[in-house]
Order: structure tokens, then sequence, then C-alpha cells
């Protein structure tokens, strides 16, 4: 669950509200309420608990788009393995060019790859983009 930064403090002032703890005891809800939603519009995304952004256009290559067709496609496989693929790179799993047993794995090995690795609901729903990607990756090898 993800609590946005205000709303976090907000809902500790309440609590020693409800507990008679402070002087919030006379602050009324609808004044919480709006000092939560003022904290939370004025938090810079980057800091909001331990969600952080992730410079997918930054960390991935011209041919990881390429071959995912990202940014382009908008689709749940696509969104997961650009997101997945950049976080490999940042971490230094993944330098130079992404092999197929990364994308797709590689059966001898046991190694099941990135695409192998989504939710069967996910594959399965997107059976053509997957083949797409494989299409693309034969293309820009």
């Amino acid at each position: 669950m993800k609590i946005e930064a205000g709303m976090a403090a907000t809902l500790h002032t309440a609590r020693q509200a409800l507990s008679g703890n402070d002087a919030t005891t006379q602050t009324p809800f609808s004044q919480l309420l709006a000092q939560s939603q003022a904290q939370t519009a004025a938090a810079p995304p980057r800091t909001v608990g331990s969600v952080r952004e992730i410079d997918l256009a930054g960390l991935l290559t011209a041919r990881d788009k390429a071959i995912l067709g990202w940014p382009g496609n908008t689709d749940d496989l696509t969104s997961v393995a650009a997101g997945i693929l950049a976080l490999d790179r940042e971490a230094g799993v993944v330098r130079g060019d992404v092999s197929r047993e990364y994308l797709f794995g590689d059966p001898a090995k046991g190694v099941v790859g990135l695409i192998g690795s989504m939710h069967p609901e996910t594959l399965s729903k997107n059976k053509d983009v997957a083949a797409a990607i494989a299409a693309r990756f034969e293309l820009y090898r």
C-alpha cells in the first residue's frame, strides 16, 4: 500500500488528536484533510515514501527502445519489460547489448528470460506483443 508522505504525517496527527495526546484535539477533520492534500501536492514525487522515479529514457539504450517498441507501445508487457530492463541496467546486471538469452531465455540452460518470466495472464493478453519484440530483436541484431 502506498501512503503519500504528507498523508502519513496527517494520519499520525489525526491519531494523536483522537487519543487526546496533543493540542490537535480541537482541529476539525476537514482542516486535517485540507492540510494533508496541501502537503501531498507540495511533496516532490521523488521523495514519496520508498517509491522513486526511474529514468527509463536515460537508462535504456536506443537499441533497447527499438526492440521493445518503447515508449510508443503502452501495453503491460512493454511497460513492465522496459522498467525491469532499465532497473537491470541501473544495477549493472545488463551491460552492452541486451541478449536473446536475457529477453527470451534459453531452455537448454534452464534460463527463463525477461519475457518468459512475466505473469501468465500478461503473456496471454500480449502474445502479439511478445512476437513483435522477438521480430524486432532479430531486426536490430
